[in-house]
C-alpha cells in the first residue's frame, strides 16, 4: 500500500475515534444536565403545589368566615324583617286611631 492510503485509513480511524468519544462525552454531559433539570423542575413544581395547596386552604378559611357572616346576616336580617313588621303593624294602629 501507498503512504497515501495508509495515511488517509490512519486519519479516517482516529477521526471515528475521536468522533465517537465526543459523542459519548456530550451524550454523558447532556444526561447530567437533563437530570439536574428535572430534579430543579420537579422541585420547582413541588414548591408551586405547595403554594397552590396553601392559597386553596387560605380560601377555604375565607369562604367559612363568609358564610358565616353571611349566615348572620341573615338571622339578624329576619329579626329585623319582624321588627319592621310590628313596627308597620302599630303605625297602622295608630293612623287607624287618629282618623
Amino acid at each position: 500500500m501507498s503512504e497515501t492510503i495508509v495515511a488517509v485509513l490512519i486519519t479516517g480511524v482516529i477521526s471515528i475515534i475521536t468522533t465517537l468519544l465526543t459523542a459519548s462525552i456530550n451524550r454523558s454531559k447532556m444526561a447530567s444536565e437533563l437530570d439536574k433539570r428535572l430534579t430543579v423542575s420537579d422541585t420547582k413544581t413541588s414548591d408551586e403545589i405547595s403554594h397552590i395547596k396553601e392559597e386553596i386552604r387560605e380560601m377555604k378559611a375565607d369562604i367559612k368566615e363568609h358564610n358565616g357572616y353571611a349566615k348572620m346576616f341573615a338571622q339578624t336580617s329576619a329579626v329585623y324583617e319582624e321588627k319592621f313588621r310590628t313596627i308597620d303593624h302599630r303605625l297602622d294602629e295608630v293612623e287607624h286611631k287618629a282618623s
